[in-house]
């Protein structure tokens, strides 16, 4: 039973390790200031990299036809970072 115990608590420390190589982050930044940086969303669902990407990037592309000309929308890969 121990073992069994210890197996599965590996698996679920394992399994939370490497999120952080799947997420993608869409940021927004107003023309008005352009050094600012907004965190809008995070796209960390688990289907993997790829998938967060391709969903970061239609969100953003959705956002910034929404937008027009007062503001920048950008994917980046990664969890949020203030600067």
């Amino acid at each position: 039973m121990k073992s069994l115990l210890a197996v599965v608590a590996a698996t679920m420390l394992l399994t939370g390790c490497g999120q952080g190589e799947r997420i993608y982050t869409l940021y927004r930044a107003y023309f008005s200031n352009p050094n600012a940086r907004t965190h809008v969303a995070t796209f960390d669902a688990s289907n993997g990299r790829e998938y967060n990407s391709q969903n970061c990037q239609s969100t953003q592309y959705l956002y910034q036809q929404r937008a027009g000309g007062d503001a920048k929308y950008w994917c980046e890969f990664g969890p949020y970072r203030k600067s």
